[in-house]
């Protein structure tokens, strides 16, 4: 997702082109593993967060913390760290 992002940024990015409705249209993991989302803030232009459902048993993974989520930004930071 983030790659795509980078690809086709022109003046702004894209977050629909990659995001839509939660799910990530340039992925190639299952569907229900993961909701994702983009926001945007000034300390990071944008941040990816992914989710993990329940329904799936994704957010039975050791590496996430107590909220389920994993998240990269624009700056390459990631967390939790154990996840990467």
């Amino acid at each position: 997702m983030q790659l795509e992002l980078e690809r086709t940024y022109n003046a702004g990015y894209q977050f629909e082109a990659v995001i839509s409705g939660g799910v990530c249209s340039v992925c190639e993991s299952s569907l229900d593993r993961y909701q994702f989302e983009v926001v945007s803030s000034a300390a990071a232009t944008y941040t990816i967060k992914a989710i993990a459902q329940t329904t799936t048993r994704q957010s039975d993974d050791t590496c996430l913390d107590a909220d389920k989520t994993m998240t990269i930004d624009s700056k390459g930071n990631v967390s939790p760290i154990n996840c990467w």
